[in-house]
């Protein structure tokens, strides 16, 4: 099983300017909306990228956007997040195995997922466990940890 058609969602166009040096040529991609993609090629693979903007409404947006108009088999959040312990350095990739909200009051959360105990939603481990065999054997750096949003 492979994934052909990948879209990535990137909160700037600095990231997007990034991946065009890998996936060069991007042909710009008539959405009939505000939103703003480009497609290209990799190694076999269709690229969809988009600039969703920076915060999280703005990436889901962005995601549901690209489900609806695109399909594609998987969708790649990237360039979202820093690091508070120093360990981490710039172009460093992390796979999230849980995700805390830590910008909304839990009554909120609770009201929309009345099973939440607590602000951290975990990642379907058979999913985050695929996605580090594939890391290892594309021999890709990655950490696997929470991340907070």
């Amino acid at each position: 099983m492979g994934f052909r058609k990948i879209a990535l969602c990137f909160a700037g166009d600095e990231e997007i300017a990034a991946m065009a040096e890998l996936a060069a040529p991007l042909t710009p991609e008539n959405t009939g909306s505000a939103l703003s993609c480009f497609s290209a090629s990799l190694e076999e693979r269709q690229l969809i990228l988009t600039m969703s903007g920076v915060g999280k409404v703005n990436a889901a947006l962005a995601a549901g956007f690209l489900l609806k108009r695109f399909q594609p088999d998987l969708i790649i959040s990237a360039g979202v997040c820093g690091s508070l312990t120093g360990e981490l350095g710039i172009g460093q990739t992390v796979l999230a195995t849980g995700v805390y909200y830590h910008d909304m009051q839990m009554s909120l959360l609770q009201d929309f997922y009345p099973s939440l105990e607590g602000p951290e939603f975990v990642c379907d481990p058979s999913l985050t466990d695929h996605a580090l065999t594939v890391f290892m054997e594309e021999d890709c750096a990655v950490r696997a940890g929470k991340i907070a949003t």
